[in-house]
């Protein structure tokens, strides 16, 4: 009887990790398509703000934070790693957006752009308290806080 028993907790053992496994390559799916999804999303906002522009003139600083701000808003929710390899890929899929007329090279618009995307980032965000989990404001002086 008592290998009976030890065979059905095996086997409702290895029911359970089978589950578990579904469980987590569904979750695995799913945050990949939407990475995928956001991607996407940042390739089309990078598109409709830069490789649409007048490229006899250089690239202005307000060119690229207006496309750091659609960016970031089109690649919500996702972490900002998330956002930043979204838009390195786009980037690279994408040689229209490379075209920035005088004055600037593809791979200072790309850091530049970057830099802005992190800004847009943490000054769109709400900071939690490590302490008692309350969210507030940026505070004054950080990046997310121009004051």
């Amino acid at each position: 009887m008592r290998t009976h028993a030890t065979e059905a907790s095996a086997r409702s053992d290895a029911t359970a990790s089978a589950r578990s496994d579904a469980t987590a390559s569904a979750r695995s799916d799913a945050t990949a398509s939407a990475r995928s999804d956001a991607t996407a999303r940042v390739g089309v906002a990078l598109r409709e703000r830069l490789a649409a522009r007048d490229h006899t003139h250089p690239v202005s600083e307000s060119e690229l934070r207006e496309a750091a701000r659609a960016v970031v808003a089109a690649a919500r929710p996702l972490p900002p790693e998330a956002v930043l390899v979204a838009v390195k890929q786009s980037w690279s899929s994408h040689p229209d957006l490379r075209r920035f007329g005088p004055g600037m090279t593809p791979n200072e618009a790309l850091s530049a752009l970057v830099a802005m995307c992190i800004h847009e980032y943490f000054a769109s965000s709400p900071v939690q308290s490590e302490a008692t989990g309350a969210l507030s404001e940026w505070p004054a002086g950080s990046p997310g806080n121009a004051s």
